[in-house]
């Protein structure tokens, strides 16, 4: 998640270069602010903070995290001198200085920090309100990524239940939530639950992008390899074709996505024992991969072993496609 701003265009120019994309050109922009607050408001002054609150954005967009870190450790400290420890706008810099420290993999204090925000917000806009599901969702990555699986799974299901009820059940954030969940149970080896969660996705992606859109192509794939998982063969092949259908209308016969398509319904057809389906999926898939991919990539070698296997009639596991370039 990215750090959060107030934007104030009027006051700084920098936020125009940033928004055209001029990352070092805003940079620039921001430090000559920061020098002129800083001599006219006082380097302790709200707009000291938000100067430097600026800069931590750009140079966090640059991917500098740690030259960002002083900055957001500078405007939080401010902020909580001139507004106070438990207030909105300390929340804010809380969770901007916490994306920086997870980004800089200081896990303890960037939870401590995202604590923080979600005690104010909490305090200050209520249990439900849409600010303390980011915060939530902060926390939860954070646990995600130090392997505290289940725990990130209990934020998130309150992260879902939050944004169906700010944005509808059928709203892009609750997507998103849907999708951070699924990971979850997949990682805690829930596949029932990942695959309720899959199908819904599904079912709101095609509202909210139409019914050709590859988006939704990546869904029904993901939703295929679970019920893949599962044993549900049929469902499987159902799943990866619609993905095909909707890759090829929207993206063409050769783009790379459909490598990924004709993979994975070569996998399930394999599994299903209907090898003459399964090698012309494989050659199809394996013919977007020679055109699309360098000649050493491990992808190709997966692909050209399937055909190889099928070929010679040999027995064994099917080399399933993870990712293709997207």
């Amino acid at each position: 998640m990215n750090p959060q701003t107030s934007p104030q265009p009027e006051k700084n120019p920098g936020l125009a270069m940033m928004a055209a994309g001029d990352l070092a050109g805003a940079r620039d922009a921001f430090e000559q602010a920061l020098i002129l607050d800083e001599d006219i408001f006082g380097p302790e002054s709200k707009e000291v903070a938000a100067d430097a609150r600026y800069l931590g954005n750009v140079l966090c967009r640059m991917g500098d995290f740690a030259g960002a870190r002083p900055y957001f450790e500078r405007a939080l400290r401010i902020t909580q001198t001139v507004f106070g420890l438990d207030s909105p706008e300390t929340a804010v810099d809380a969770g901007n200085f916490g994306v920086v420290l997870q980004q800089l993999q200081d896990f303890p204090a960037a939870r401590q920090h995202f604590e923080l925000a979600l005690k104010n917000d909490e305090a200050a806009l209520g249990a439900d309100h849409p600010q303390v599901a980011i915060d939530l969702s902060r926390i939860a990555s954070l646990l995600r990524q130090i392997n505290l699986v289940k725990e990130a799974r209990d934020l998130y299901e309150r992260v879902l239940t939050i944004d169906e009820a700010a944005f509808g059940p059928d709203s892009l954030d609750v997507i998103e939530d849907l999708n951070h969940l699924s990971q979850v149970y997949l990682e805690l080896g829930d596949l029932p639950a990942a695959r309720r969660c899959l199908e819904r996705i599904a079912a709101v992606s095609t509202q909210q992008f139409g019914i050709n859109h590859p988006q939704t192509a990546v869904f029904l794939n993901r939703l295929g390899g679970v019920q893949q998982a599962q044993g549900d063969l049929v469902s499987a092949e159902k799943s990866y074709r619609q993905a095909l259908e909707i890759d090829r209308a929207a993206l063409g016969e050769s783009h790379q996505s459909l490598a990924r398509d004709w993979n994975n319904l070569g996998v399930v057809l394999e599994k299903k024992k209907d090898r003459p389906g399964a090698e012309e999926a494989y050659r199809k898939a394996l013919k977007i991969m020679e055109a699309v991919l360098p000649p050493d990539h491990p992808y190709l070698a997966g692909a050209r072993k399937n055909l190889a296997r099928l070929e010679k009639g040999e027995g064994g596991a099917p080399q399933p496609h993870k990712r293709i370039l997207s």
